[in-house]
């Protein structure tokens, strides 16, 4: 009777043992897993994912497609549900003006109509050309630089305006 029932106990643990082996999976790891929203690509054929899911690892996206296909084949230590939701790349500004830097200091504390047409615009026709625009995209692109000059010119610009604004405040702006 013990042998029947110890080899009944062998027996039992292991098809637990199976079943559990089966249920896992050899699943990629991922750290976040966006799944269920609407993927927009910038890929060769601008593809759209109505289901779709982003797997991202690191600061690096390694796969986007089908949901079901990359739930399939990622595990994620986080999954963001973004169903109903639009999932886009990244915006780049592209409309930064990044060698009128160059002119930076050229003339300050005039109106922005006489600074354009007294000052930035004939430097232009007299300077840039195509080396003025490479030097100033390529030796001037120290971004945080950039950035902080661009926050705290558009909150001085914004704090101006709202002085001006006929109701004494711009709605919607930040102090």
């Amino acid at each position: 009777m013990k042998n029947r029932f110890g080899s009944g106990l062998v027996c039992a643990f292991q098809v637990f043992f199976s079943i559990f082996l089966y249920g896992q999976t050899n699943k990629e790891p991922a750290d976040v897993i966006v799944t269920g929203g609407t993927v927009v690509t910038m890929d060769g054929p601008r593809s759209v994912y109505n289901d779709g899911a982003v797997v991202v690892r690191g600061d690096t996206i390694v796969a986007v497609g089908p949901r079901a296909e990359l739930e399939s084949k990622y595990e994620g230590r986080q999954t963001i549900n973004a169903k109903n939701k639009l999932v886009l790349p990244g915006f780049i500004n592209g409309h930064t003006h990044v060698p009128m830097t160059l002119f930076r200091g050229l003339r300050d504390d005039v109106t922005l109509n006489d600074w354009l047409y007294k000052y930035i615009f004939p430097a232009e026709a007299k300077n840039v050309n195509e080396d003025f625009v490479r030097w100033g995209t390529r030796h001037l692109r120290v971004c945080g630089f950039i950035a902080s000059r661009v926050a705290a010119t558009a909150v001085r610009e914004i704090r101006r305006i709202r002085g001006l604004h006929p109701h004494g405040s711009a709605e919607g702006l930040p102090p």
